[in-house]
């Protein structure tokens, strides 16, 4: 069957694309709403905007835990319509006069909870819906639908925010998850199966999907090849915009056109990468991906001239630069699901994403150490 013959696919992702969108309108209106409603300062924005990441760590582990002993599409269900009544607490304290800074903070931190169920029940919910043979299609699928919203999610979010002011630009925000919702609700999917298999208790079971990573040599090889990236590519992207607009003068407004020719590099990469995959395999696909996708930073490295030919070059790197890594991404995903057991999916998903987490956090950690000295 084709896979945009599969109406529970087709639900799936409608769904998950009308709520990116979404979640770009709240990501620039609840800073907007903290600026110009109470005055924020650069401390609170901050603190803000590190709410969500408060939740990935905190409970990465155990949700993969839930979400291998309960149904995922329930989940996936309660997991939005929390989100979106949290959302709405937000224009209806603005309208009740009583918004402050930890109302946004509050919100943020258990928006970014249920967004981490959210996220590792979608990806271990795929495989429920597809077969093996789909997951290469439908992660490109998913892919495309990132790609389209990295590119004009915040242009439509500007401009809600310009028009409509910023608590209705999050209410607007709440009703995406409402739809999204109601997308997983009309799937029609057993997760019997689930119930079957038996389980750890305690940090046993928390430790569940680290204990597969470590047994299996594919997973373990992919776990401690994407430390190495979420590493060093954390520390290149944390320096990269300060590079850009303090080093080469690039303007704010122009970093966020190079970010959008990156959305559209992404889009092409999805758009061919079964047809790669088909035509070399999976495995290749993303040692090119890996290969190709690494000559950026020696660019960056050698980059000087006027701030239209730097702007220029940089804008060929990000539109040319993101298809190979486009290809690494989704075919490492494919790669991931295609030889977890179902009932390891959760588990193994929220390992991966601790531990890349970690690392990435690290990254980060020295950027700023090296950036500031």
């Amino acid at each position: 069957m084709n896979l945009w013959q599969h109406p529970n696919f087709r639900l799936s992702w409608l769904g998950k694309m009308v709520s990116l969108f979404g979640t770009d309108i709240s990501g620039l209106a609840i800073p907007t709403a903290a600026l110009y409603l109470l005055h924020a300062n650069s401390a609170q924005i901050g603190i803000l905007q590190g709410a969500q990441g408060v939740a990935f760590l905190v409970l990465s582990l155990p949700v993969g835990v839930w979400v291998d002993r309960l149904p995922r599409r329930p989940l996936l269900i309660f997991s939005d319509l929390a989100r979106a009544l949290l959302l709405a607490i937000i224009p209806l304290c603005v309208w009740q006069g009583h918004l402050t800074m930890g109302v946004l903070i509050g919100v943020g931190v258990l928006v970014g909870a249920f967004t981490v169920c959210f996220r590792v029940a979608e990806r271990a919910f795929l495989p429920s819906i597809v077969t093996r043979d789909e997951l290469v299609a439908a992660n490109s699928a998913i892919s495309a639908s990132e790609a389209i919203a990295e590119i004009t999610g915040p242009a439509l979010a500007g401009t809600l925010v310009q028009l409509l002011t910023a608590p209705i630009a999050i209410l607007v925000d709440s009703l995406s998850y409402l739809f999204s919702a109601f997308c997983f609700w009309k799937i029609k999917v057993s997760e019997d199966t689930l119930q079957t298999e038996e389980h750890p208790e305690g940090w046993a079971a928390m430790l569940e999907g680290v204990c597969a990573i470590r047994r299996h040599p594919i997973l373990l090889n992919l776990t401690l090849m994407m430390a190495s990236l979420s590493f060093f590519g954390n520390f290149f992207g944390s320096l990269y915009l300060l590079f850009l607009v303090r080093e080469l003068h690039i303007t704010p407004g122009m970093v966020g056109v190079l970010v959008g020719l990156g959305g559209i590099g992404k889009l092409f990469s999805a758009s061919i990468n079964s047809a790669m995959t088909r035509r070399f395999g999976i495995g290749k696909v993303i040692l090119l991906g890996l290969v190709l996708g690494s000559w950026d930073g020696a660019v960056m490295f050698g980059i000087h001239g006027s701030v239209w030919f730097c702007t220029v070059v940089l804008g060929f790197m990000q539109l040319v630069g993101d298809i190979p890594t486009g290809w690494f991404y989704m075919n490492v995903m494919s790669l991931r699901q295609a030889v977890i057991p179902a009932h390891l999916q959760g588990a193994f998903m929220q390992a991966w994403t601790s531990l890349s987490r970690a690392w990435l956090l690290w990254g980060q950690w020295w950027a700023a150490t090296w950036g500031c000295g």
